[in-house]
């Protein structure tokens, strides 16, 4: 059905850490079988123990493209990604949701098993605790708190650990499971899971587009909440000014075509992401020398520099840095191939 109407099989795939190969192939077998394209969202190492083999993923997809597979991947120009603590909590301890789990975390005997499991892991399950080598500094906290625990938003988990604890000999999973009943099973968290080296491999390929993985947020209003991931205000902003000016990893006319027309085409979208006669006048004007994103970890709620004009549909948006009130944008849907 996806092939018939001219679809795509965008996945997020199941393992980013050491069941990545295989997740991978999985993939490429999916989308070579039912003869449709296949896009790895955010392509990444997210397991300390596979950093530095980003060429051979590379590699696997080169292959697959050679036997005439359309395989494609996208990234987000950060070496953190973001998930929830409740992944360090085992596969098995979230069947039958959220309410499940939470009784789980109350049992004294569920939370041993849940602990040796956390520690050594499960065939198949990608573990985010091991996969940052057990480091709680490489955790931090960005989602809304409650009023509880509204201190501890933008804190890596070791700082919360210790004020949590208050010194007391208490294991750190006792407090993770702690903190976990408190919000509800949830908590929103970006994890220092994969490197810089492995991502710009990745980021250089021609097949390899550029991608937020992020939200519409803002920096005041009800679009304000939490500790975001900066990638929600400085993805692209970030890719001209770090990658392409300082780094020179990338030509400016590279970076653009994978931040627009790679991502448009693969989705379909025929009369967006170029700028010629009959395609949408949807253009972004901004200044080579001054562009660059803001938005950290910390103080994510920044908005970029160096973005002078955007146009959407025709209609200016932004008017010399400054939003002008117009909201032209649409839902945009592929167009079905023809018979």
């Amino acid at each position: 059905v996806v092939r018939q109407y001219g679809g795509i099989y965008s996945t997020h795939i199941r393992n980013e850490g050491l069941g990545l190969f295989e997740s991978i192939r999985e993939a490429i077998e999916i989308g070579e079988r039912a003869g449709v394209p296949v896009d790895v969202l955010h392509l990444k190492i997210a397991d300390q123990k596979f950093w530095g083999r980003m060429n051979e993923v590379v590699a696997l997809i080169d292959e697959a493209r050679r036997r005439g597979v359309n395989v494609q991947a996208n990234v987000y120009p950060y070496t953190r990604g973001n998930n929830n603590l409740s992944s360090i909590i085992p596969p098995w301890a979230h069947e039958g949701g959220t309410a499940r789990m939470l009784e789980r975390l109350h049992d004294s005997a569920e939370r041993a098993k849940m602990k040796r499991d956390i520690r050594d892991g499960l065939p198949g399950w990608y573990n985010h605790f091991t996969a940052v080598g057990g480091d709680w500094s490489r955790m931090l906290v960005n989602g809304n708190l409650s009023a509880k625990n509204k201190e501890f938003e933008g804190m890596t988990m070791d700082k919360i650990i210790d004020r949590k604890s208050l010194g007391k000999d208490i294991e750190d999973l006792d407090e993770l499971f702690k903190f976990l009943i408190e919000e509800g099973g949830s908590i929103s968290t970006i994890f220092a899971h994969h490197t810089e080296e492995d991502m710009n491999l990745a980021l250089v390929q021609p097949w390899c587009s550029i991608g937020s993985d992020g939200s519409a947020l803002a920096t005041d209003g009800p679009l304000r909440r939490g500790n975001p991931h900066p990638r929600n205000f400085g993805t692209f902003p970030r890719v001209l000014g770090v990658y392409v000016r300082e780094k020179e990893l990338l030509r400016v006319e590279d970076a653009v075509r994978k931040m627009t027309s790679l991502n448009a085409t693969k989705l379909g979208l025929f009369d967006r992401g170029l700028v010629r006669p009959g395609c949408a006048a949807d253009l972004a004007l901004f200044d080579p020398v001054r562009v660059i994103d803001r938005s950290t970890y910390t103080e994510p709620f920044r908005y970029s520099e160096g973005i002078e004009y955007v146009i959407v549909n025709g209609q200016i948006v932004l008017d010399h840095g400054e939003h002008t009130g117009s909201r032209p944008g649409r839902v945009l849907r592929h167009e079905v191939p023809r018979k």
